[in-house]
């Protein structure tokens, strides 16, 4: 699966959480009401960055 994971590009597979800071600092960041944004496989499930 070379080119297809671990990496974020156009083709690839991707789950990936979008946050407004760091979690690493805030762990409420991580609660899921939180989530500007949420990709998996690639799919984009919630979008509050763009209105989706």
């Amino acid at each position: 699966m070379q080119g297809k994971l671990g990496l974020i590009a156009p083709g690839a597979y991707a789950d990936l959480l979008v946050l407004q800071g760091n979690p690493f600092e805030e762990i409420s960041l991580l609660h899921e009401d939180r989530y500007e944004m949420i990709l998996k496989e690639g799919l984009i499930y919630k979008d509050r960055l763009t209105n989706l």
